[in-house]
């Protein structure tokens, strides 16, 4: 099984399209899609809607197939000034800016994509500093499934739309829009990569 979170539908777009996922027809808190090996979760900004999506994906696994593989993948929009906009990252490690816990990822070579340190933070970032990469969603992610799932199964995807050049608080949809349009390609190509690596029960780990 793939679980793929994303914060906005705008991200989910692409992979919703190509993936041919349909809305679930029970509602509920989050906006759900799926077909058989897939479903995907729209939790909305920051770490609390990350932890909460998270859960209750779990919750439909302890209801299905337990002893089916399950791997992660959390696609999202993301700030930095050492990254350039439209360029697309891997999680290495993940820290939460409040609190200062980190993660270490253990990213196998399934993905082609350059590596990058991960900080969440509470609310957009300005303060662009050294080589991280700021988002919201990413410690939440982890620090849910962090004691039930091997760090090798967590993959988190990063799409930089903002910086110093462009600040957070200048994007618009439109901007978003665009910029995932450019990487759509490697977007779904991660998509289909790793519902494959679930799906066979590929060793991932």
């Amino acid at each position: 099984m793939l679980h793929i979170i994303t914060a906005f539908k705008t991200e989910a777009a692409p992979i919703i399209d190509d993936l041919s996922l349909k809305p679930d027809a029970v509602p509920g808190k989050y906006a759900r899609y799926s077909k058989p090996g897939v479903r995907l979760g729209i939790c909305g900004k920051g770490y609390h809607n990350a932890r909460g999506i998270v859960r209750y994906l779990q919750s439909l696994d302890v209801c299905g197939n337990q002893n089916e593989p399950t791997v992660w993948m959390n696609f999202g929009i993301a700030g930095s000034a050492h990254w350039k906009t439209g360029e697309m990252v891997l999680a290495g490690s993940v820290m939460a800016q409040s609190g200062g816990k980190k993660w270490i990822m253990k990213n196998s070579d399934i993905l082609n994509l350059p590596i990058a340190n991960i900080c969440s933070v509470d609310s957009p970032q300005e303060n662009y500093q050294t080589d991280l990469v700021y988002d919201m969603e990413a410690a939440g992610i982890v620090s849910r499934l962090s004691d039930s799932t091997p760090p090798g199964r967590i993959f988190l995807l990063k799409l930089i739309c903002d910086g110093p050049d462009m600040p957070a608080s200048a994007l618009t949809k439109s901007r978003i829009q665009r910029l995932i349009q450019t990487r759509k390609d490697d977007i779904i190509a991660a998509a289909r990569i790793l519902h494959s690596a679930a799906t066979k029960c590929a060793q991932i780990i």
